[in-house]
């Protein structure tokens, strides 16, 4: 049984307590009483349907304020997402890579600006060797064994994945068209 049906039930209850109530207060062979205790039997129904619609009226409240938290929040992520995307929409002047678009997030949840990074993809063939060199470059430079011991997992993540995609795995390219800038030089 729902909780609305258990309520009217509730209600019920009470409306046949006061009926029963006043009949044992009023002498019922009199049909003024008998009249006085429909009126207030009548009475009783209606406080109880007051109660009712009092009730409802607090769920109602209740769920339009839900729904007003929701659709700010919603607001909220909407101008989150809006403010994400915005350089996926645009690209600053000064930003490096013309191949690829995105957002490149650190582990703390800040954007790394366009102009700071470069993508190379696991599926070059001369990228590993790239890393490679890049990792003695670093430990020859005097990078610090955090730096190196990462190098040396990246190298090693590419190189499995390399041994796993064999047939994705070719030499770097751009397709015409994909760099709207070569366009202008070429």
């Amino acid at each position: 049984m729902s909780d609305e049906q258990q309520q009217q039930l509730s209600y019920e209850d009470e409306t046949q307590k006061v009926i029963a109530w006043l009949n044992t207060i009023v002498d019922v062979k009199d049909s003024g009483s008998e009249m006085a205790i429909l009126c207030l039997a009548r009475l009783a129904r209606l406080t109880v349907a007051e109660k009712q619609l009092e009730d409802s009226t607090r769920t109602i409240v209740e769920a339009v304020k839900e729904v007003e938290t929701l659709s700010q929040r919603l607001t909220n992520v909407d101008a989150t997402l809006e403010k994400t995307l915005q350089p996926l929409k645009e690209s600053g002047p000064d930003k490096l890579d013309l191949k690829f678009r995105g957002i490149v997030v650190r582990r703390n949840g800040i954007p790394v600006p366009d102009d700071r990074w470069i993508v190379f993809l696991a599926s070059d063939n001369l990228l590993l060797p790239l890393l490679i060199q890049y990792r003695n470059s670093c430990q020859t430079a005097g990078a610090d064994q955090l730096q190196l011991r990462s190098l040396e997992l990246l190298i090693g993540r590419v190189n499995s994945w390399r041994r796993q995609h064999p047939d994705l795995c070719k030499i770097a390219d751009v397709a015409p068209g994909e760099i709207p800038e070569l366009n202008q030089t070429v």
